[in-house]
Order: structure tokens, then sequence, then C-alpha cells
């Protein structure tokens, strides 16, 4: 157990996500020996779009593994320290994320590190009162070009 001064007393458990899926069950045993279950699910979620070199066209991400409509945090972040990088909470539709090309043009050529990472919380209604939050998330890298030519 550790504590914030917010949030009070908390547990962290770290786990690799692949080896993570499914169904749960924490036990937890208060002061006075009074035992809690409280059970949770954990879906992780998978990038299917092949990144290798991207231009500055519209990106489009495939995703597997999100509801039909769904939030994710989204971290692109090139190698320059005057550039603005693109952070954002954006929408997955129908397993698909995109970035406009009008906010690819904040990042410089060469390589961005992706990060795309959701977080679910789910809260506990009993008397010990509080809740759970999985957060997880992918890590790519890919290579950012310069537009196409006009011909």
């Amino acid at each position: 157990m550790d504590s914030a001064k917010l949030t009070g007393a908390y547990y962290e458990l770290q786990k690799p996500a692949d080896l993570f899926p499914g169904k749960h069950t924490i036990t937890f045993t208060d002061f006075n020996k009074k035992v809690y279950h409280q059970e949770f699910e954990y879906k992780p979620f998978s990038l299917e779009t092949d990144l290798g070199e991207v231009n500055r066209e519209d990106l489009v991400f495939e995703l597997e593994g999100l509801d039909k409509e769904d939030q994710l945090h989204v971290s692109a972040t090139d190698t320059s320290f005057t550039s603005r990088d693109i952070v954002e909470i954006d929408t997955v539709k129908d397993g698909k994320l995109m970035i406009p090309a009008n906010k690819l043009k904040y990042l410089v050529d060469g390589p961005i590190t992706l990060l795309l990472s959701k977080e679910t919380q789910k809260i506990i209604r009993n008397e010990i009162r509080g809740r759970i939050t999985v957060s997880y998330g992918l890590k790519r890298e890919f290579e950012l070009t310069p537009p196409p030519k006009s011909p």
C-alpha cells in the first residue's frame, strides 16, 4: 500500500499486457479482518496498421479490441525541441483513429514516437468505497517523410 494526499491509500500492480487479458478478482482484507472481493475485466487493444514510412497525408490507424466509439490518449512526438508535438484525447470510431494531415504539419520529418493509451475506471460502491483504474497503452515508432511532390 502507498498513499497520496489527494486520493488516500492506493495499491499498484504492473503486469505485461499480453499476460493479463480477461477477468480478475481483487481480494482486500480491511483492518477488522473483513474480506472484500471486487471483479473487473481487462480488455486490451491492438494496433493493426503496419507502420513504416508515413507521409504527411491523413494518417489512419486500424485498431482492434475497442468499443464502437472509444477514447484514447494520443501522443506523437518527434526529435525536435522546437516543434509542437501532438498530445490530445481523440475518438476512435469503428476501429479507426485518424490524425489529419493538418496536425502532422507540427511534427518534423524523421523518427516519430507514437503512444496510444487508454484508462478505464470502475467505481467500487460498498463499505470500503474506491475505484479500480486500469491504464494501458501501445508504443510504436515510425518515420515521417516529406509530403509527396506535386506533378
